[in-house]
C-alpha cells in the first residue's frame, strides 16, 4: 500500500491500495498504520513525521532504512552534525541562519560563492 501527500502519487499507480494523508500528521500515520497493520514501512519522502516512526520501530514494525536513520537523513542539520562532529568525517564548510542578517553574516565566514539550503531537504 502506498501513502503520500497527494493523489495520484507514483507508488500509488501501482499499489494495491493507497491513502492521501499529511505525512506530517502523526495522527494521520497512527490511522494508516493501524488500519493496514504495516509490518514494513518504507519512507520515500523527505517531509515525514520522522519521530513518528521512531515509534513504530519502538513497537515492533520494520522502518527501512531504520527510523533512526530516516530522522538523521531527512534533516539535513541532523546528518551534518552527525558526519562532522559525531563521526569526524570532513565536510564542506556550513553554518546555519534564521535571518537576512544571519545568512550575510555566515556567508562572510563561509567565503563566496557559497551554496544557501533549507535544512529539511526534499
Amino acid at each position: 500500500m502506498a501513502v503520500d501527500r497527494y493523489a495520484n502519487a507514483p507508488a500509488m499507480q501501482v499499489a494495491d491500495a493507497s491513502e492521501v494523508i499529511s505525512m506530517l500528521n502523526g495522527d494521520d500515520l497512527e490511522q494508516v498504520v493501524q488500519k493496514y497493520q504495516s509490518d514494513f514501512i518504507v519512507p520515500e519522502i523527505e517531509a515525514i513525521r520522522t519521530e513518528k516512526l521512531i515509534e513504530f520501530e519502538q513497537r515492533g514494525i520494520t522502518v527501512i532504512p531504520t527510523a533512526a536513520a530516516t530522522n538523521h537523513t531527512m534533516n539535513r542539520d541532523r546528518i551534518r552534525e552527525l558526519a562532522a562532529k559525531k563521526l569526524g568525517v570532513r565536510t564542506a564548510k556550513y553554518a546555519y541562519a534564521t535571518s537576512l542578517e544571519e545568512l550575510l553574516k555566515v556567508s562572510e565566514n563561509i567565503g563566496f560563492p557559497n551554496v544557501v539550503k533549507s535544512v529539511m531537504s526534499g
